[in-house]
């Protein structure tokens, strides 16, 4: 997370139309929320890039969407306009928020229920991080020191493996570049929804051609939408998001699987190596 305010903000969807008409334009199962309380979604565009990355809690009678800051007002304006005659509502509940703690070694007891909606641990964090969803009064009441702030929240991500968008990356990326397939953040059994052509064919009709995949580097954290290169100088791929840590950056990059193996590079020359994922994908193992 960082200056372009990137802190969740929380989104209310309701309506009686809030579940058919969310099923009919997010990646996810939006019925699953009956019994998984928190869900990571994608918003796309017809052509299946994806617009917003969003995470979706039950919360009753609406739905809560968060997104960063810098995207919600948008996100909730363009999507509104496929609306039409459905029974649906969006605004903005300043009395729910998303965060994430650090549990420590010996971790932290959390129950569901008032004043907490959800909980998700972030797989991959060492010590174990978790997302908790929970009223703002609760959030604001939780010890200083377990809180995460925006850049450690944001170094978690990458280690973790899961992506986050920027204004220069919105629609430059289908679900599959991304791993989401592979984060439980699409549906291939629900039906359609925007996007879902695209989506479909690249899972049915074989291997994506670029997938994410986590580096480091020993400079500074590159800019979203900077480009990885080859030995040539040609472009092997393209930043997702980037962190600073000790002697260097982290960071992950939709990357050509063909050109994994050889010498890769961030725009100013500096090396970048491949570092594990948390989980594996498929297409990049033995490249």
């Amino acid at each position: 997370m960082n200056a372009i305010s990137d802190t969740p903000v929380c989104l209310a969807v309701t309506g009686a139309d809030r579940i058919g008409f969310l099923q009919g334009q997010l990646t996810q199962d939006v019925q699953r929320l009956d019994r998984d309380p928190i869900l990571t979604a994608a918003w796309c565009n017809p052509k299946g890039r994806v617009i917003a990355l969003v995470t979706l809690v039950s919360d009753g009678d609406r739905v809560l969407a968060f997104l960063p800051g810098w995207q919600a007002d948008d996100f909730a304006e363009r999507l509104l306009r496929y609306r039409l005659r459905a029974d649906v509502h969006i605004a903005a509940e300043p009395g729910v928020r998303l965060a994430a703690v650090d549990s420590g070694p010996g971790g932290v007891q959390l129950p569901e229920g008032e004043p907490v909606l959800a909980i998700r641990p972030l797989p991959g964090s060492d010590p174990r991080v978790m997302e908790i969803c929970a009223t703002a009064t609760h959030v604001d009441e939780l010890d200083p020191d377990t809180l995460l702030s925006c850049a450690a929240w944001n170094l978690a991500c990458i280690r973790a493996g899961r992506p986050a968008l920027h204004p220069d990356t919105v629609e430059a990326f289908t679900p599959h570049m991304l791993n989401l397939d592979l984060l439980d953040a699409i549906s291939f059994g629900k039906g359609c929804y925007t996007g879902q052509e695209v989506v479909a064919r690249t899972e049915n009709l074989g291997r994506p051609s670029r997938r994410m995949l986590r580096f480091a580097a020993p400079t500074a954290a590159p800019a979203p939408g900077s480009r990885l290169l080859d030995e040539t100088g040609g472009t092997a791929g393209t930043v997702v998001q980037a962190a600073p840590v000790d002697g260097g950056s982290e960071l992950l990059a939709v990357a050509s699987i063909k050109q994994l193996g050889g010498a890769l590079s961030l725009e100013d020359g500096t090396p970048a190596a491949e570092k594990d994922l948390p989980y594996t994908v498929p297409e990049a193992e033995g490249a």
